[in-house]
């Protein structure tokens, strides 16, 4: 075999909702491992302040998106300290891409450029993490083989999707839950499969108001080695995880 390389995977953090005992756990991962690369697969912060959803003045939302990711990049140096010293990157999501993408937009149309400028200033991401690959909404990177990307596809057969629109074995978040789809190739002798993973923020955030959801908390640890991968998804119930045998 030649040398492995370990890539350890969160999902939507959605950084004012974090879930504490998800974020616990993955910190303990990532001091036992000491993954070679620490690769987050988009929706980072919320940015409910530039929302469509919200009813604030673009100003008053910006400032809330301020203090989220500032409070973000403080974890996210923490994050990087349990891991060692890996290499970074980001897959951004539709909360901090399309979300920024769709203000900026709307901003220069209105030709209020200074306004944009601020916008992009405060809150993107390739600024604020210059050390960071990051990874723009809707694209992906891949290795061996494996596309690893935010996601952008919904409803009960959004695995089915990502399988047939990518054609490649594919990682990805968004969904917030765990879910599978193999498709069977047979005129190419192969097997392409969709995998969602688990987010690291509360599944029962207020604005969800208890609707009946498929969310759960966890993260994934991906081992590339000889041209392939083996993937362990690390699922938190109840405040407790298990991790190769044993309870972190």
């Amino acid at each position: 075999m030649n040398k492995t390389e370990t890539w350890l995977i969160p999902a939507d953090f959605h950084w004012n909702f974090v879930d504490k005992s998800t974020l616990e756990k993955l910190h303990k991962v990532a001091k036992e491992i000491k993954p070679d690369v620490l690769c987050s697969l988009g929706d980072e912060v919320d940015y409910d302040g530039i929302s469509k959803f919200t009813l604030k003045h673009y100003g008053d939302g910006l400032d809330e998106c301020e203090e989220e990711l500032k409070s973000f990049k403080l974890g996210w140096e923490e994050l990087v300290k349990s891991c060692g010293n890996p290499k970074q990157i980001m897959c951004l999501g539709n909360h901090n891409g399309e979300r920024v993408e769709k203000m900026l937009y709307k901003l220069e149309s209105r030709k209020m450029s200074r306004e944009a400028k601020d916008v992009k200033h405060s809150l993107d991401f390739k600024l604020n993490f210059p050390d960071v690959k990051i990874v723009p909404y809707n694209s992906y990177i891949k290795k061996n083989g494996l596309i690893l990307t935010h996601g952008e596809f919904h409803n009960d057969n959004h695995p089915k999707t990502h399988a047939l629109r990518y054609n490649c074995d594919v990682v990805y978040g968004h969904m917030h839950s765990v879910n599978c789809y193999s498709l069977s190739q047979k005129g190419s002798n192969k097997v392409k499969k969709a995998i969602s993973l688990p987010c690291m923020c509360n599944t029962n955030p207020r604005y969800r108001g208890n609707k009946s959801s498929a969310w759960t908390n966890g993260f994934a640890v991906i081992t590339f080695y000889d041209a392939t991968y083996s993937i362990e998804i690390i699922e938190v119930k109840n405040n407790k995880a298990i991790f190769r045998g044993k309870e972190i």
